[in-house]
């Protein structure tokens, strides 16, 4: 899920309101918090697997920012 699905859930919530119909608002309110949370794990995803490399080359002796001898 990326920015395209917000807007479609965005969308929805509107149509839900310029048609009164209180299901299709719920239901695009459900889709947008489904697509946040999902842009929310693949931040930290990303983030988890920066640490892991940090991680990795700490314990090869390698100091951030410095490359390793060889």
């Amino acid at each position: 899920m990326g920015l395209g699905d917000k807007w479609k859930a965005r969308a929805k919530q509107a149509v839900g309101d310029l048609t009164g119909s209180a299901a299709t608002r719920q239901k695009g309110q459900r889709e947008e918090r489904s697509a946040v949370a999902t842009e929310e794990a693949a931040r930290a995803e990303e983030h988890a697997e920066a640490k892991r490399r940090e991680a990795s080359g700490l314990k090869s002796g390698e100091r951030q920012g410095e490359p390793r001898q060889q």
